[in-house]
């Protein structure tokens, strides 16, 4: 060890390197980008296609097979879904884990840019989407008052035009604003009159709105640009637009027509509490700490608000800064608590001095992990946070060693100095394989796939940083501040180890009657092991995947069927949204009315977006949920379903079903059936499927051979439907008070938009004026709202959430074996959603675990040279799940599939290197020529005192979290159940469990199973 004694006589330049660590993590920590989750990339790609007022089964003709075709050569797709919606088609690309984003994102724009040239004309392009939890809205601001609502609109424009300009936001979108139009109104009776709707009539509006490029004069004195008024400047341009027709000459549009500057019908409502309202959504860029972005955007509405009109108002909602800084400080409360009980213990146990310089370990190793983490370009999160924590317990196991040590070196007589170098190089190889161990077991956890690898990867990853720094902390820094502060050698000679304490004299009794019966141990405790499994097989809670935790906010969808009109909707959702503002338990309640673009939306007629309020102030979430739907009841016609923002990787309904076939009517049979059944299952609730929703649509059937008798294109009559809709576009200008374009739109008077004016429509030919009804039949027919594909056929989903009184994996397992039962030759059946991850995280956990002990196996064989010193260590990590199942037992609690299988990963770690040092401890005794049962009873008493304080530190590190105790220090508040405890509860009572039970499994199991090869070994001999 002369590399080490010689960077140990370096103490100056250490204790310099010290304090610039402490420096720099401090400045890493304020600086690091702080968010409630971690930012992770989801292996999804989505590429929306609008085209307006395409049919679904054209969208799905014309759009998604083109896609389809193009986007299936691409490699790396997990899988392809589609769907064909009134207006528009979306085509979704799930990857599979750990693909490169940036090659995927390549390939999907090249394959849809060949895909274009057999899209329809009209049809905007493609708008291609890579998701990723960045893309969420970090804040709402809500803009409302009594003000005009051209103003409202341009003072929210402004407003997102400043707030786009911080270089942390990413974007700006409004909701609940109109776009402006200029409309012109014609009457039903002019048009036919004069022939009004014919292509000369159209073309003789858009080309005096075209910019005429006039080219420029040479001359002999010079060159001079000539320039021609083409494009519409202001409204007066569009007054005086003369009309070309042949049965008016002469004319201006105004003496035939109303034209209004206005805005486009609207599709949809906002409110927020009850007042009409736009809604500014904000999405900051990767990496950027919102706390900052947050702020800066706040500053922005203050400064925009004094030019304001004084019954402006504005509000927030959703402010990701508020709940960060609230999980920030709980967790912050959390480690604060954890390094107090954490140093409480040391103390008592070491003395004031020897705890001081076991607790420097602590920030120390926290801020070189921040260092690193901030290097790396990782932020500040939830993740973050929980494993400093549960890294508190395990980081000073290395410092307490090397401490302890030294200490008893001291009270020999030994000078400090001297006392710290013997520990340091002592126990090097015990300490660094120890804390490897820790660190291999953590290590696989790197390669978790998923989005819930992606998510969780950051406890891992922060163990790992913080865990390799401790290890400098206990043979670097410690040693040389230990040189310097460490008590001074006493002068009286010290009493034997094994009479150091009362303790110490206990355990060594009940060691030595142990050692008597050592087979009678062993085979106690894996009796006790069997017991346990049978016992949890029959009482346990069952399995869930993902902890439930208490949500701050969530939606409320109301759901109504038939054809209903937006007036119709709102009123509708009204009253829904006045008992919801009549509630104390809520803060912000928006509303949405309207159906969303998109495939999900279904028979949706509004949204309704609920905060609540902080979670002191309320009961529990459930209990507001089960009031909302009482309350509800009254409302007829009405189906209201929750969906609550619960965090972590997954937000989906658990239930999630895929059915799939080429024949759909036995496949809408089947479905039909399998919702009966679901219906009848107890605990299953808010069924859903994404089928079409029923109701009636009317079509227009034309005779293509009477149409082309009377010399009608195709672009005529449809202008003529336009008309009667949503009007035609004539070309589009942009005024100078506006931002963006305004479409030009021709169409009837708002009296005379009614279907039944369709019979008497007329459409202009070379022989007069003719009906429409001529060559074109009026028909109603069943309703297509959605069409939805996965893998080149038919495919369509059903969903149910599940109460909180049922495991998910319960419902599962019953569907699973009414599927069996129930398949059908010709219906394709994929269980999608939780048990597709759960199966996926259960599958990469095993393997992970059992790659964490090969790594561990290597270390430790290489450490010992021994296969059964190696059996002996990996024996304890197979027993002390007895610890985590009784944990889960005596808290009633579900084992968790994340949680619970980090928590054993993390215990074969803990176990195995307080093993590590007892071993080492025995065989350095048996190298001194020690029998075997003496050198057992000396080294159980020598690493008591470390053994029994490595195990405390991790069970006090992590008791706060697991009793979800959180004291808020500045204020004197203690408070219990807090949210940002609740995702970690399940995984800190695994582990504090499972230490407890490994303690004696240290102290007693191990020496038992040494004595055992010592009696394995005679008798051999005799043999």
């Amino acid at each position: 060890m002369r590399f080490l004694d010689k960077i140990l006589d370096c103490k100056r330049t250490i204790l310099l390197i010290l304090c610039f660590i402490f420096i720099w993590g401090a400045l890493a920590y304020l600086k690091i980008p702080k968010e409630s989750s971690p930012d992770i990339k989801i292996p999804v790609i989505n590429i929306e296609t609008i085209h307006k007022g395409i049919s679904p089964e054209d969208a799905e003709s014309l759009l998604i097979k083109p896609l389809e075709q193009e986007l299936k050569s691409i490699d790396g797709i997990k899988e392809m879904t589609s769907t064909a919606y009134e207006g528009g088609a979306n085509v979704t690309l799930q990857f599979h884990a750990g693909f490169d984003d940036k090659k995927a994102l390549a390939n999907v724009r090249e394959k849809v840019e060949s895909a274009k040239s057999s899209f329809p004309a009209d049809t905007d392009d493609p708008k291609i989407e890579e998701i990723s939890f960045s893309q969420f809205p970090v804040l709402l601001i809500n803009i409302f008052g009594d003000i005009p609502k051209r103003s409202l609109f341009r003072i929210s424009e402004n407003l997102k035009k400043d707030i786009e300009a911080l270089p942390s936001v990413l974007n700006a979108t409004i909701s609940g604003k109109q776009e402006e139009i200029i409309e012109i109104i014609l009457k039903s009776s002019i048009l036919q009159q004069y022939g009004l709707l014919n292509s000369r009539f159209i073309s003789s509006i858009t080309s005096s709105n075209t910019s005429i490029s006039a080219g420029k004069i040479e001359t002999a004195t010079g060159s001079f640009p000539i320039k021609t008024a083409g494009t519409f400047k202001t409204m007066a341009d569009i007054f005086n637009l003369p009309l070309l027709t042949d049965a008016m000459g002469g004319q201006r549009i105004t003496d035939v027509a109303e034209i209004n500057r206005t805005f486009v019908d609207p599709t949809s409502i906002a409110r927020n509490n009850g007042q009409s309202a736009v809604t500014i959504k904000i999405l900051k860029r990767t990496g950027e700490n919102i706390l900052e972005t947050v702020a800066a955007v706040r500053e922005i509405v203050d400064k925009n608000k004094e030019t304001w009109p004084k019954t402006l108002q504005v509000s927030y909602a959703a402010d990701e800064s508020e709940h960060i800084w609230e999980m920030i400080q709980d967790l912050q409360n959390e480690l604060i608590s954890a390094v107090i009980l954490v140093m409480l213990i040391i103390i008592f146990s070491l003395g004031y001095r020897s705890s001081l310089l076991v607790g420097i370990a602590i920030p120390g190793s926290f801020l070189m992990g921040i260092l690193i983490l901030s290097a790396q370009g990782h932020t500040l999160n939830t993740v973050v946070l929980f494993s400093l924590i549960l890294s508190i317990g395990m980081l000073v196991d290395g410092s307490i060693i090397v401490v302890e040590y030294a200490d008893r070196e001291i009270s020999k007589g030994v000078d400090k100095a001297l006392a710290f170098k013997i520990s340091a190089r002592r126990m090097f190889w015990p300490v660094v394989t120890s804390i490897i161990t820790v660190v291999m077991a953590f290590l696989p956890l790197l390669f978790w796939p998923g989005i819930v690898g992606q998510f969780m990867r950051y406890l891992p990853i922060t163990l790992i940083a913080t865990l390799l720094s401790s290890i400098l902390m206990a043979l670097v820094f410690i040693p040389t501040l230990g040189s310097y502060w460490a008590r001074k050698s006493p002068k009286e000679t010290p009493k034997k180890l094994t009479e150091s304490s009362k303790y110490t004299d206990i355990y060594v009794g009940l060691l030595e009657k142990a050692l008597n019966y050592p087979w009678v141990v062993l085979s106690s405790s894996l009796g006790l092991l069997i017991a346990v499994l049978v016992i949890f097989s029959f009482y346990g809670k069952g399995v869930e995947f993902f902890p439930d935790i208490e949500p701050d906010s969530g939606y409320i969808k109301i759901k109504a069927l038939g054809n209903l009109s937006l007036n119709e909707k709102d009123r509708i959702i009204k009253k829904v949204e006045e008992k919801l503002l009549k509630r104390t338990d809520l803060k912000t309640v928006l509303s949405h009315i309207g159906k969303r673009e998109g495939p999900d939306s279904q028979d949706e007629i509004g949204l309704i977006f609920i905060e609540f309020m902080p979670w002191q102030d309320r009961p529990k979430v459930k209990t507001i949920i089960e009031s909302i739907h009482d309350s509800v009841k009254d409302v007829p016609g009405v189906i209201i379903e929750d969906e609550l923002n619960k965090g972590g990787p997954g937000q989906d309904k658990p239930i999630n079903i895929q059915f799939s076939s080429s024949n759909d009517e036995s496949l809408n049979a089947y479905i039909n059936s399998f919702i009966l059944f679901l219906k009848k299952q107890k605990g299953i609730r808010q069924i859903e499927d994404n089928r079409s929703p029923p109701g009636i649509e009317w079509r227009l059937n034309i005779d293509k051979f009477k149409a082309s008798q009377y010399k009608v294109d195709w672009q005529q009559i449809g202008d003529a439907i336009k008309v009667l809709t949503n009007g035609v576009k004539l070309g589009a200008f942009r005024p100078d008070d506006s931002l963006e374009e305004i479409d030009i739109i021709l169409r009837y008077p708002i009296d005379e938009r009614r279907l039944s004016n369709f019979s008497e429509m007329v459409v202009p030919t070379p022989i007069g004026a003719v009906p429409l009804s001529n060559f074109v039949k009026k028909t109603y027919g069943k309703r297509t709202s959605f069409l939805h594909r996965s893998k080149g056929e038919r495919a369509y989903t059903v969903k149910a959430d599940v109460s909180s009184e049922t495991l998910v994996q319960l419902q599962l397992d019953t569907i699973k074996n009414y599927l069996t039962t129930h398949s059908t030759k010709g219906i394709k059946v994929t269980i999608k959603g939780e048990d597709e991850d759960q199966k996926e995280t259960k599958d990469f956990l095993v393997k992970a675990f059992g790659t964490a002990i090969f790594l561990i196996i290597l270390i430790l064989v290489t450490q010992f040279n021994s296969f059964y010193s190696m059996a002996i260590i990996l024996s304890s990590v197979v027993m002390s799940t007895i610890g985590v199942l009784l944990g889960l037992l005596i808290r009633g609690m579900p084992f968790g599939i994340v949680m619970g299988g980090i928590g054993i990963i993390a215990l074969s770690g803990i176990i195995v290197s307080n093993n590590i040092i007892l071993i080492d401890t025995y065989n350095t005794l048996r190298k001194e020529g020690l029998d075997i049962r003496e050198a057992i009873l000396r080294a159980g008493a020598l690493r008591l005192r470390p053994v029994i304080l490595t195990k405390l530190t991790t069970v006090l590190g992590l008791l706060p979290i697991m009793l979800g105790l959180n004291i808020d220090y500045l204020n004197l508040v203690i408070e219990i159940g807090a949210p940002s405890t609740q995702w970690w509860s399940m995984l800190a009572t695994a582990i504090v469990f499972g230490v407890l039970f490994a303690s004696p499994l240290t102290l007693l199991v191990t020496p038992c199973a040494l004595m055992v090869k010592k009696r394995w070994f005679v008798i051999n001999k005799k043999d």
